[in-house]
């Protein structure tokens, strides 16, 4: 039987318990044992140690938004979903937009119109600087590394709990300064959305699913922030788009990922980000696919190819 890994910390492990079940049995099937250890394990590691309990396994699922763990496999040669250069991306706004603009323009490959929004990096030390300049105005600021949407806010008066902007600017910009402290962040021209943003789930470069999530408070979508959430079914010209990020990102360096993109009022997609540790719960409450299952499936198939 074929030893592997999944890798969260501890506290996220704990959140995703299902995910990890439903991961093992898949993989028995496989004749695959994967196991879970915590990062906090993990990284109490000696480099000598490291090598002698990881060297001769299958494959290694990093769950932690942790680049350097996925490079330090890569140094012994050991399969890592995802590496090291997807796993940064996935968890800074900014790399992942400078990639994507350097592949587009390297291969003159850019996607046809507005693909991004206008966006500017802001460094933590000249965050209250920025917030002075454009409060009230019609941007969004978020964390470069910053998940889920709790990092992400309108600096136009949108209604948020933040409170009308134009009654208390100050308050307003100060609430957003206490959240985003200390982070790097992103300016981005706000786009009118209605709410609405599409998650396309890809197993191993290839589109899998997607849906549409919308915003029941606010301007955020996202699910885990009380949004809504529906299977979207993509036409053929949305695929065509979508399949340019995945060939920037590299096809065969999404094994289990998602990618958002705003849906804009006149129905056109705009990217957003690259969420390399993707959840499947929104998937699984609204449609009847098995992203597990094919994800598992997928990696067998690299395991009789012998590319695992």
């Amino acid at each position: 039987m074929n030893i592997a890994y999944i890798i969260y910390y501890d506290e996220e492990a704990k959140k995703n318990s299902g995910f990890i079940d439903m991961l093992k049995s898949e993989c028995r099937k496989y004749d695959i044992a994967i196991e879970y250890i915590s990062f906090e394990k993990v990284n109490l590691m000696s480099e000598s140690s490291f090598e002698n309990k990881f060297k001769k396994i299958f494959f290694v699922i990093n769950r932690t938004r942790e680049y350097k763990l996925s490079l330090r496999f890569e140094k012994i040669n050991v399969k890592v979903f995802h590496s090291s250069k997807i796993t940064e991306l996935g968890n800074n706004k900014y790399k992942t937009y400078c990639c994507l603009k350097e592949y587009f323009e390297k291969n003159k490959n850019e996607p046809q119109g507005e693909w991004i929004a206008h966006t500017v990096l802001v460094k933590a030390d000249d965050l209250n600087n920025v917030l002075n300049d454009y409060i009230g105005k019609d941007y969004v600021i978020k964390s470069v590394d910053g998940h889920g949407g709790s990092q992400v806010f309108s600096l136009n008066d949108d209604g948020t709990k933040l409170g009308s902007y134009r009654k208390n600017r100050d308050n307003a910009k100060n609430n957003i300064y206490k959240s985003l402290q200390g982070h790097d962040c992103v300016l981005q021209k706000r786009i009118d959305s209605d709410s609405n943003d599409i998650r396309v789930y890809i197993v191993f470069g290839k589109i899998y699913a997607a849906v549409l999530r919308h915003g029941n408070d606010g301007f955020k979508s996202n699910f885990s922030l009380g949004g809504s959430v529906e299977e979207y079914f993509l036409d053929e010209e949305q695929k065509k788009f979508i399949e340019k990020f995945i060939e920037a990102f590299g096809a065969g360096q999404l094994s289990m990922a998602g990618i958002d993109f705003i849906l804009t009022r006149d129905g056109n997609l705009i990217f957003n980000e690259l969420e390399e540790m993707v959840g499947s719960r929104m998937l699984y409450n609204c449609s009847k696919h098995d992203i597990v299952r094919k994800y598992v499936e997928q990696i067998a198939k690299l395991q009789e190819r012998g590319t695992v």
